[in-house]
């Protein structure tokens, strides 16, 4: 209230308000004696409130207009394009030679560790010896079952590295294929002699039987000629009776030779059979020690294929140039386990990339060829810019995190010659390892875009809704 009456007071000694004057202050006395507001704090309002109104309007004109960089945050980290090359060894075994240190240089296919390969070694002559002896057996077979006078070795074996060996091979396969094919033909010639003995017998038969006939011929003449002189009563019967019995004995003689013959003729039938499936069981032994053969010759040279690759395993050399990092073992006669690693090697002509873990929700956002802003812990970027990438690959799939289950996105960056430029000036030199902050620019957005993107989503849903 004091304010006031000073006002009221002002305002009358400076001829602002006056009883009756209906200037600058036409407003009436108030009947409670406090006075109305004089015509400047309406002047003032009006001019506040036309400020307030521009100033509003013109931010929702640069809300609306003015275009606001957006991205997508992520960590990323250092690395070498390509990866580090792990050095394992298949086999595993014992060292019995390491020929470098840690943080050593080495060119591509210096010998870096050498293993004893004095097993796979022994085991790879035994399977060459067994592969030999097969050798041998499948020419000594095939020379069998195509019924060769001799045997005609390969040269992968007449040719071996170890003649004595192969000499040895050969005589033995040489003297089995003898040997069975003398008891082959023994056999056969015996059979076939029993069946020149059977076809004698049979001729022997054949000539009794001709003798019978003629002597049947002979007494059935008799008998008919004593049978006319008994019916002229010239003779007597009893003699007619003798000389038909005597024919009865011949013709029961001829009865058993012809079945002697038959006999005779299937004994010889039954040892033809026996010759012939003596000879089938000798092709298909034959033909299955073959089959057999052949399985042994692929298994063993599958055999020396991997034991060669084994040994040469036994020496192990660099794949790359590189640096020796991760040195596993230091001393020779160390036990590795199969599949072990025995050190990394950073390939000396390496790219640094950056892999950023991307989350699944901003995926969308993410495509090749956008460029980003890296920014890296260690380089005191107080007076300089983020350093410019692109987006040069992105996995096909998520990926999951072992150690926390968290599924994310891989994208690889590439650091652009502009940002190798600016970590040029600084001095600064990336190393595998180093984290990074990524931005990777999605593009522009006014700010009143980003304040009403939630409730145009929302009225999206709710349209779709039924």
């Amino acid at each position: 209230m004091k304010s006031l009456i000073e006002r009221f007071r002002g305002s009358v000694a400076t001829g602002e308000y006056l009883p009756g004057n209906g200037t600058a202050s036409e407003e009436a006395t108030p009947t409670d004696g406090v006075p109305k507001a004089s015509g400047n704090y309406r002047r003032y309002s009006l001019i506040g409130a036309i400020v307030l109104f521009v100033g509003f309007g013109g931010f929702l004109i640069w809300a609306a207009t003015a275009p606001l960089a957006g991205a997508v945050i992520s960590n990323g980290q250092v690395v070498v394009e390509g990866y580090r090359q792990t050095i394992q060894h298949l086999e595993g075994g014992i060292i019995s030679a390491l020929n470098v240190e840690e943080g050593e240089r080495v060119q591509s296919g210096d010998v870096l560790v050498e293993f004893d390969g004095t097993q796979a070694s022994s085991d790879l002559n035994v399977v060459e010896s067994r592969l030999l002896s097969a050798l041998g057996r499948r020419a000594r077979l095939r020379a069998e079952r195509d019924g060769l006078e001799e045997i005609d070795f390969p040269k992968e074996l007449t040719e071996a590295d170890d003649p004595q060996e192969a000499a040895e091979i050969m005589a033995n396969q040489r003297s089995l294929f003898s040997a069975r094919r003398e008891a082959l033909v023994t056999d056969l010639d015996l059979r076939a002699q029993r069946i020149d003995e059977l076809e004698e017998q049979i001729r022997g038969l054949e000539a009794r039987l001709s003798a019978v006939e003629s002597q049947i011929d002979s007494f059935a003449e008799e008998v008919e000629e004593w049978s006319g002189l008994v019916q002229d009563q010239l003779a007597d019967k009893q003699q007619l009776r003798d000389a038909g019995r005597q024919l009865d004995d011949y013709r029961g003689d001829r009865g058993r030779l012809i079945a002697d013959i038959a006999g005779v003729r299937a004994q010889i039938a039954s040892t033809q059979m026996e010759r012939t499936l003596r000879r089938q069981e000798y092709d298909q032994e034959v033909a299955s020690q073959l089959g057999e053969v052949q399985e042994s010759i692929l298994d063993s040279r599958a055999r020396i294929s991997a034991l060669r690759d084994t040994l040469q395993r036994t020496v192990v050399t660099a794949p790359v140039s590189g640096e020796v990092v991760g040195l596993q073992f230091h001393s020779e006669g160390s036990v590795v386990n199969s599949g072990g690693e025995l050190m990394d090697i950073v390939p000396q002509q390496r790219t640094l990339l950056i892999d950023a873990r991307v989350q699944p929700d901003d995926i969308d956002d993410v495509r090749v060829g956008q460029n980003t802003d890296l920014s890296f812990p260690a380089l005191n970027t107080l007076f300089i810019n983020d350093i410019e990438g692109e987006v040069i690959s992105i996995s096909g799939d998520a990926l999951t995190d072992q150690q926390n289950d968290e599924s994310y996105y891989l994208a690889r960056i590439r650091v652009n010659e502009a940002g190798v430029d600016s970590l040029r000036e600084e001095n600064f030199e990336l190393e595998p390892g180093m984290g990074v902050q990524v931005f990777i620019k999605t593009g522009s957005r006014s700010l009143l875009g980003y304040l009403t993107k939630p409730f145009r989503d929302m009225a999206s849903r709710a349209f779709r809704e039924s």
